[in-house]
């Protein structure tokens, strides 16, 4: 509501930072959740959720056609009825179907390497200018912080190549991936 009340003089405070390359991450608020497991999530104010926005709006197309068509999360479209729908229909196939795995990376979003993460984003995104403003916004916090727009993205990222070694070269027929920063 405040961002609101000066919407446009906002608005073009951020498109001046961002033009200039002057723009920073704003400082996080930091809350612990308890359900269904104890986690830290980072909080920030509205006016860095516009700029995560407005980078997917730019980048959601690039990143998303690098992921399998089986990962489910946080991908407009997809979702936990999508995966759910597969896994049923998958389950009954007894032939191909010998044993189910349900696993979980433990700490995955605070364990994620900088490094490592702004490689996998250098091989579709070509914009030094946007390569900065994305180096700026992973190195504000460690890990990968949950609850940013832009992390649920950034995690799937993260975990595309390996969803392809998973499917093209271990052939794995149902494999499925719903990472969910919330639960």
């Amino acid at each position: 509501m405040l961002f609101d009340k000066n919407f446009e003089s906002n608005m073009e405070a951020i498109q001046a930072e961002l033009i200039s390359g002057c723009y920073h991450t704003s400082e996080y608020s930091v809350f612990k959740i308890y359900d269904p497991k104890e986690r830290d999530v980072y909080r920030l104010p509205f006016r860095d959720r516009v700029v995560h926005h407005a980078i997917m709006n730019v980048v959601g197309e690039i990143w998303v056609s690098t992921f399998i068509s089986h990962t489910y999360a946080c991908i407009k479209g997809r979702g936990i009825n999508g995966v759910l729908v597969h896994l049923k229909r998958d389950l009954k196939d007894v032939e191909n179907t010998q044993y189910c795995l349900k696993m979980d990376i433990r700490k995955f979003y605070p364990s994620i390497d900088h490094e490592i993460l702004k490689a996998i984003v250098r091989k579709k995104i070509k914009d030094i200018r946007l390569f900065k403003l994305l180096d700026e916004i992973i190195d504000s916090a460690p890990g990968v912080p949950i609850g940013n727009y832009l992390s649920q993205f950034l995690a799937n990222l993260y975990l595309s190549y390996f969803d392809h070694w998973m499917k093209e070269d271990k052939r794995v027929k149902y494999y499925y991936r719903y990472a969910d920063d919330t639960t």
